[in-house]
């Protein structure tokens, strides 16, 4: 996928996220590409979780919604990693931790395994 096409597809999403639903006639001119391109990249968005295809358009899955974990976690990566260092120090070795479900908490945990005899719990994520 190139530049281009992420890069559109993450305005599509702040667009809809912002109004609520979007259509495809106003987003090919905005983006100047053809109806077509759009529809493809709602469909992509579509598979992905993140809305929900209506006749001319897309609208968001609901205002509480999340992105998926894999698309999460490329955003914002180098802030998330620099908190998970900050916070490294603060766990002690031979201590229990709890770590909730999430992007940051994810480059967490690949850092742990710097710390000896830790116990981790945590909860499932269930759909």
């Amino acid at each position: 996928m190139s530049k281009n096409t992420e890069t559109r597809r993450n305005e599509i999403y702040s667009l809809l996220v912002s109004n609520g639903k979007v259509k495809v006639k106003e987003l090919a001119q905005y983006f100047h590409v053809t109806m077509e391109t759009i529809r493809k990249d709602l469909n992509i968005m579509e598979d992905r979780g993140l809305l929900i295809k209506n006749h001319g358009g897309a609208e968001v899955l609901n205002e509480f919604y999340q992105l998926p974990l894999d698309i999460k976690i490329t955003e914002h990566s180098l802030e998330k990693q620099k908190i998970a260092k900050a916070a490294l120090p603060f766990i002690k070795d031979n201590s229990i931790i709890f770590l909730d479900p999430g992007s940051t908490t994810l480059y967490l945990a690949k850092y742990l395994r710097l710390k000896k005899g830790l116990t981790i719990r945590g909860r499932l994520i269930r759909k």
